[in-house]
Order: C-alpha cells, then structure tokens, then sequence
C-alpha cells in the first residue's frame, strides 16, 4: 500500500532522496504535536491576556524521548523574539521547574508575570500566537488519541 512520507522502510532511495532535498518527515510514533490557536474557551490566544497551562503530575505530556511546549507568532509562524530568550518549556530543558507535586504550570504572557513562583513563563507576542505540545516518541495512549491535553486556561 501507499506509505507516509517519512515512513519508507527499507526503500532506501525514497530515504536517500527525502535527506537531499532536505525533507525531514517524522512520522506519528517518531513526533507527534498538539497544536492550538485558541484557549480552553475557544478564544484566540492573544497577548493582551495572559494564561496558564497546568499539567497535573500524573498527566505531563506522555512521550518516551521527551516533550516541549513551544509559543509562534501566528503572523510569521516563527518564534516570538524576546530579551529572555525564553522559547519553550520542556522535559530536557533544565530551566524547566516542576512542583513539588511533580506538576508543571506554564504562564503564557506578553509581560514577565510579578508572581511566578513555582510557574515557567514563556513570553508571547502582543498580538495572535499559537501553541505547540510536542510528544517525542509518544506513548501509545497518545497515538491512539486517549492522552487528553488539559485546556490553556485565560488568567485575565
């Protein structure tokens, strides 16, 4: 039958010619992404109000390499350039902070947020962004759509 691109097999010239045109395809159990514009409410995400994403401890992103939660802008669909450098959240990031739970709070927000305490804080641009879930190497309650993301939630 057709196969997915990226998903080639042993078709070593389908493989060869994907990296020389420089096409990287991840298939569902190499990446798999959550991808939103809007918040829980089903509002556009914009940067005149900031919001919050909790992970319980026992609902983090479930991936067996790692996870990430990245911000773009929806104009450009690039990173939104800010003087922290702060681009995303993640597993392996080692600025990433965790509860004492185990739990993870992100804070989604034009200005650094005064009360961050235990939250990470991911700037946003003024206007329109989006947001990105991603499961590297997800686990199979992800690839069979049963891992639900918990809702970004409108702070103010």
């Amino acid at each position: 039958g057709p196969q997915e691109h990226g998903d080639w097999g042993d078709s070593f010239l389908q493989r060869a010619y994907g990296v020389y045109v420089g096409g990287m395809w991840p298939t569902p159990t190499n990446s798999t992404y959550a991808i939103t514009y809007v918040d829980g409410a089903g509002d556009l995400l914009v940067g005149a109000s900031s919001y919050r994403l909790d992970f319980a401890p026992d609902a983090l992103p479930p991936a067996t390499s790692f996870w990430s939660v990245t911000v773009y802008e929806s104009g450009t669909f690039d990173l939104y350039p800010n003087d922290d450098e702060i681009y995303a959240v993640g597993s392996l990031h080692s600025s990433t902070v965790y509860g004492d739970d185990g739990s993870v709070s992100i804070v989604f927000s034009h200005e650094r947020p005064a009360d961050l305490d235990a939250a990470n804080w991911i700037p946003v641009p003024e206007g329109e962004f989006w947001v990105i879930i991603r499961f590297y190497a997800p686990t199979p309650e992800v690839l069979a759509g049963g891992y639900e993301t918990p809702g970004i939630v409108r702070a103010n």
